[in-house]
């Protein structure tokens, strides 16, 4: 430690005042830079943390006011369905009864079973008959309904198991069970109205809900009941277990919504815990709405920024660093590059930079100086070759001249020469088709004579076939020397565009 000290002193020593303040500004600098990163990070990631917290406690609160508002009205259909003439009056009106249930069941999906209980525990009349004549006296729905309103946990179907068809998943039927006494006219207790809602509704709500949010975000939902049991699991792996087996110092009694980390199974999730509180006159099932995310999805968007900021501060000084040995290296090649420059700008009279073996730049091989003389002597040859390129341009050129001349010459008897042919083509074309003109007219005449043989009708057709072939190519050729010659005349013709048969020529 103390050797590598010397060794520190020794080279800050040899230092010019000019690299000593770069070194200290540049140490300062990023220290600074290390240091906002962190400040920088810091807060980014308290305000994701907020955000995050923020998110799933809004889920958590609106799954709690769903449910709670959903079991009110079911609560409240129950208990304005006992209230009405059809079931306050002492007459056996089954029919008028059953029609009111199935018209209710009917306005909610989710009721799987209503039916009407005497005081005695037999089912009078239900939705579809079910259970109708089965004794229920001893279902705690029935019990507790004859005492008031109620409104049970989940728990799986027993009478109804066999008698409603089966879920798509397997799963077995579970139901929430609402009562409600039904008095007379005489307000004397007759019996109770129950009804069965399937536990599906808190899944499809769960579900629909769950939609609108990424999947990448990996939020689960948990719902437990008031003894910590879970009732559902948004990933359908905890069903039935209870919390405390994998979260011991979780407090259930709190009775306000808190976001809290927390490990489970070795992974720190960021867990929004809120608690049923009822609505209106429903007073809630003491149920508990756990949302969860893993810390590491919550908080990545700040995590990534802090690497980001991080990777800039040191991309930031390690190009500064490369800059500045850049304009080391680079300043004597610029000042050549500039002096070649003013060489090419025709300024002939330039110095070129001499770097001595002694010089600052000169680190055991000449590079500099040996670029230096090369240029030198470059100049003296492109100066050298610019002026035989002057000489053998003007040379070129008036080359060019002469066999532009002699182009022309040629040009001009090529044309001479291919009006003459199109002239001659176009005479000759009328001579070779005249006696062509009386070979198939005599040839055509032969062909009706009836006392020709079959094999000199042929050789005939033969003539009158490759004559005419002939006369084809002899009018291609004679339109093509009149277009060359400058003899096609153009005929005028006034026809009718939308009935070009009918056209007349004028």
């Amino acid at each position: 430690m103390y050797y590598l000290k010397r060794k520190l002193d020794k080279i800050f020593l040899n230092f010019t005042l000019k690299q000593k303040l770069g070194l200290s500004f540049g140490v300062t600098i990023f220290f600074l830079s290390i240091l906002f990163s962190i400040i920088v990070s810091h807060s980014v990631r308290t305000k994701v943390e907020e955000d995050q917290h923020f998110l799933l406690s809004q889920i958590g609160n609106e799954l709690v006011n769903t449910f709670d508002r959903l079991m009110y009205r079911r609560s409240t259909d129950i208990r304005n369905m006992s209230v009405l003439s059809e079931f306050r009056g002492n007459g056996e009106n089954k029919d008028e009864r059953r029609f009111l249930l199935e018209i209710l069941q009917k306005s909610y999906d989710s009721y799987a079973w209503i039916g009407f209980v005497d005081k005695n525990g037999i089912v009078q009349v239900s939705t579809k008959g079910l259970l109708e004549g089965e004794n229920v006296s001893q279902r705690s729905w029935f019990i507790a309904g004859l005492k008031g309103s109620f409104v049970g946990d989940v728990h799986e179907a027993k009478l109804l198991a066999n008698k409603l068809p089966p879920l798509a998943n397997g799963e077995p039927l579970r139901f929430l069970d609402i009562a409600h006494p039904v008095y007379n006219n005489n307000n004397q207790l007759i019996g109770v109205l129950g009804a069965h809602l399937s536990w599906q509704w808190i899944e499809e709500t769960s579900q629909t809900l769950m939609s609108n949010i990424p999947n990448d975000k990996q939020i689960d939902i948990w719902i437990l009941d008031k003894n910590g049991k879970i009732i559902f699991d948004s990933q359908e792996k905890l069903e039935g277990e209870n919390i405390r087996n994998y979260i011991p110092l979780i407090e259930l009694n709190q009775s306000l919504s808190v976001s809290k980390k927390r490990n489970f199974q070795g992974v720190e999730y960021l867990i929004s815990h809120h608690q049923d509180k009822g609505h209106l006159s429903y007073e809630g099932l003491g149920w508990h709405i756990m949302v969860r995310q893993p810390t590491a999805i919550a908080f990545k968007s700040a995590d990534d920024l802090q690497r980001t900021i991080v990777i800039l501060v040191l991309a930031t000084i390690f190009s500064w660093i490369a800059w500045k040995i850049a304009e080391k290296i680079t300043k004597p090649l610029l000042n050549i590059a500039y002096e070649a420059d003013q060489i090419r700008k025709g300024n002939r009279d330039v110095s070129l930079s001499q770097f001595s073996e002694n010089s600052e730049f000169y680190q055991g091989k000449n590079e500099i100086l040996l670029l230096s003389s090369s240029i030198s002597d470059l100049v003296q040859n492109l100066i050298s070759k610019e002026n035989k390129l002057t000489k053998i341009n003007q040379e070129l050129e008036n080359k060019i001249l002469e066999r532009t001349e002699e182009l022309n010459i040629a040009k001009e008897i090529a044309e001479k020469a291919n009006k003459a042919k199109s002239v001659f083509l176009s005479n000759m074309s009328h001579e070779l088709r005249t006696p062509l003109n009386a070979i198939l007219g005599f040839s055509q005449l032969m062909k009706d004579d009836d006392t020709l043989t079959l094999e000199n009708k042929e050789n005939l057709n033969i003539i009158i076939n490759s004559g005419e072939h002939l006369l084809s190519l002899i009018n291609e050729v004679l339109e093509l020397s009149k277009i060359e010659a400058g003899q096609i005349i153009f005929n005028e013709t006034t026809f009718n565009r939308e009935h070009p048969i009918l056209a007349k020529d004028k």
